[in-house]
């Protein structure tokens, strides 16, 4: 799928006849059709990836390569193209979770497309890895927010750190006990922290770990998984497991972040190549 709407255009030509035309300087595919007027779903359409040469704002196709044909056509006024989380979840619901090429017309007559290239299992299955407390933890708040369209089923996996017995931060903390304020601090708590902070302040006593990403081993039946920590500081692949990819965000986590994250884990397990 292109990185941007802007690198495609929609042409009325046959695929064989663009060698030689013109084109805005930045398209890198085309949807080719026979036909005039905005794009109609169910109409026949191929998209093809060119290569242009010369310089100006308009410049000559110099080769061709075909991406799909007998494309799936969709017309979804409300969906933004801008954003590929929305795109790529309308695309496996358009595509019904079989490989093909799924051409979407989006707000403003935005024109993009996704293809994938083997077959889904849907519901697809994004788990989003925080800790508690606080509550409700950022991914919990963030998740209600998050538009994903589609067969995707996304689902928080909040990890209690109080679970194993009392705890106490550092830094205030709703809900939690802390040495800044002068709280009485219970025997045998364990100071919240992860390995990064404890290697920074020296920390040689009981701790109970808050980074979300020591968690993602214990989640079950995940397809992507996205977790926070301090160490990142945008959406970043740390590993497979299996087949699972795990994606960091980082501690602060935008709503943004965060669906730039998910986009990147689901990709990732579909096998998605963005362009």
């Amino acid at each position: 799928m292109p990185s941007s709407c802007s690198k495609v255009a929609v042409v009325d030509v046959d695929p064989h006849e663009l060698v030689g035309r013109r084109l805005f300087h930045a398209t890198r595919y085309v949807v080719a059709r026979r036909g005039h007027g905005p794009l109609a779903e169910g109409e026949e359409v191929a998209v093809v990836r060119v290569e242009v040469e010369g310089s100006g704002p308009l410049r000559r196709v110099a080769r061709v390569e075909e991406v799909g044909r007998g494309c799936r056509v969709v017309v979804d006024r409300d969906l933004d193209v801008h954003d590929p989380l929305q795109l790529l979840g309308r695309a496996i619901e358009a595509l019904d979770g079989r490989p093909g090429v799924a051409v979407i017309e989006g707000q403003g007559g935005n024109v993009s497309f996704v293809k994938l290239s083997r077959p889904i299992r849907a519901p697809l299955r994004l788990k989003l890895v925080d800790v508690v407390p606080p509550r409700p933890s950022r991914m919990g708040y963030l998740r209600p927010r998050l538009n994903v369209p589609g067969p995707i089923d996304v689902e928080v996996v909040e990890v209690d750190v109080s679970r194993r017995g009392p705890v106490y931060a550092p830094c205030p903390i709703e809900g939690v006990p802390t040495f800044k304020r002068g709280g009485p601090i219970e025997e045998g708590a364990r100071l919240m922290a992860c390995r990064s902070s404890m290697r920074w302040a020296e920390w040689r006593g009981e701790v109970a770990d808050v980074c979300p990403l020591s968690y993602v081993d214990e989640v079950e039946g995940a397809d992507a998984i996205v977790a926070r920590c301090c160490m990142f500081e945008a959406p970043r692949l740390v590993r497979f497991r299996g087949a699972t990819p795990i994606v960091a965000t980082s501690w602060p986590c935008t709503l943004a972040e965060l669906s730039d994250a998910a986009f990147k884990a689901l990709r990732l397990a579909l096998g998605v190549v963005v362009d």
